[in-house]
């Protein structure tokens, strides 16, 4: 994650994985991209940090931006209320 909008949201999901990523103008300037984004991923802007491909057994991870190619960024906004109050107080318990 390159930025953090919300503060109330940073311990919540930071990174995620998008199934598929393509070009949708011929300058490579715009970016499609698919996948699932977890139901409490912080608000704010991501950048694409690696790329993995495989084929039958074989499978490979690549770092992205490859050299020469743009750094591909999405904004993530997401509304929902935290459903964790906050931790106010601990208790210890000495064992018997």
């Amino acid at each position: 994650m390159q930025t953090l909008k919300d503060p109330a949201q940073s311990q919540w999901t930071r990174g995620f994985n998008l199934a598929r990523i393509k070009p949708v103008d011929d300058q490579k300037t715009q970016w499609e991209v698919s996948g699932e984004i977890p139901a409490y991923a912080a608000s704010g802007i991501y950048q694409l940090t690696s790329a993995w491909s495989n084929v039958a057994e074989l499978g490979k991870s690549y770092d992205w931006p490859p050299p020469g190619r743009p750094e591909i960024s999405l904004t993530v906004s997401n509304d929902k209320q935290d459903p964790l109050r906050p931790l106010e107080d601990i208790t210890l318990l000495k064992e018997k």
